[in-house]
Formats: C-alpha cells, sequence, structure tokens
C-alpha cells in the first residue's frame, strides 16, 4: 500500500489509516475514467508487450487475426469480433478513445515533433480513431509525399453505431476547415 501513498494515488491521514485521495476519488465519481484505465491496462499494455513477437512471427501480415492483441490474449477472433462479443471491452474502448480524442488537438504539436515524418517517403499515413481532422491537416502541408487514411467511427445521436453515407463521422464543418489542395491526399473510411 505504501507505493501507493508515494504516487498520491491514496493517503495516510493518519498512521496506519488508508484513505482515499483527490485522485483515487475520481475513479469512483467517474466511472469512465476507470474504464479507461482498465482498457489500457488489461488491453493495451498485454498487446504492446505482444508486439515483439507478433512482428517476428508475422511480419507486416494484414489478416486482423494475425494481431498482437491476438497473441497477447490467445484468441483467433479479430479484435473487433471481441468487441461484438464482449461489451465491456468495447465500453472501455470507448472510454479510452473519448479521453485520448479530448486531447487530440493538444497532442498535434507533439505527434509533430516526436516522429521523423520526413523519413517515411512517399509513404500513407493511416489515423486510425481520428475524432478531427487536425492531425492531419497539420502532417499534409509540412510532408507533401505523404497520403493519408483517416478511419473514423460514426456513432449516431442515441451513442449507437451508425453508417456513415457522407462524412465518415468527421462534421462537415470539420472537412470544409481541410484546403482543397490538401484533400486529394486524404482517404476517409470507417
Amino acid at each position: 500500500v505504501r507505493p501507493l501513498f508515494t504516487i498520491g494515488f491514496l493517503c495516510e491521514p493518519s498512521p496506519g489509516h488508508v484513505a482515499p485521495s483527490v485522485l483515487s476519488k475520481q475513479f469512483v465519481t467517474q466511472p469512465a475514467l476507470l474504464d479507461a484505465i482498465l482498457f489500457m491496462s488489461e488491453t493495451l499494455a498485454p498487446s504492446a508487450s505482444a508486439m515483439g513477437t507478433q512482428t517476428r512471427r508475422f511480419g507486416a501480415s494484414e489478416q486482423a487475426e494475425d494481431s498482437a492483441w491476438n497473441m497477447a490474449v490467445g484468441s483467433d477472433s479479430p479484435f473487433a469480433a471481441c468487441l461484438q462479443q464482449r461489451p465491456k471491452v468495447k465500453r472501455q474502448l470507448g472510454a479510452y478513445l473519448s479521453y485520448v480524442s479530448s486531447s487530440i488537438d493538444a497532442g498535434v504539436e507533439d505527434t509533430l515533433t516526436r516522429m521523423n515524418w520526413q523519413n517515411l517517403g512517399m509513404a500513407t499515413v493511416v489515423h486510425v480513431g481520428a475524432q478531427s481532422p487536425s492531425l492531419v491537416v497539420a502532417l499534409a502541408p509540412q510532408f507533401p509525399s505523404l497520403r493519408f487514411l483517416v478511419q473514423t467511427e460514426a456513432k449516431a445521436e442515441s451513442g449507437g453505431h451508425q453508417p456513415c453515407l457522407d462524412n465518415h463521422g468527421i462534421s462537415a464543418l470539420k472537412l470544409t476547415s481541410i484546403p482543397l489542395h490538401l484533400r486529394a491526399r486524404i482517404t476517409w473510411g470507417t
């Protein structure tokens, strides 16, 4: 328990007594935060740990069932099938993406500075789960040899999945914010 005191997750109001901290209380008052953390620890971390083995075994396989996630959990089904069969994991993924996408614009500058985009040459950059075109709009003018595939998941007003008809889940206003000369290098999909 002592390490939880040192990182501020729990506190010790008096010797031998444990109490929640401001940080730990958030996991009770904001259940989506707990879902996001559980998704990171139960799904993302094991998948990341399996990436080296997955790459050695399957290389650049495009088969959905050859992913690091499959290796981590010992499944033969694609991750998308898991989401359909396990509503808890789907809920956790939604919470995780919500927290990540809420800071997407703030993360654009960080993303731009952490990777040597010029070394990609004439590659296609795939942006999965995009909630905003900000990253692509920032990258496209600086790296004219790159093409982009932006994958979104549209949601109905009720919060359920809905097929995209014309804007792939990105609002028309956000799409019109992309300069015309850049749009030819950007493909949208769901």
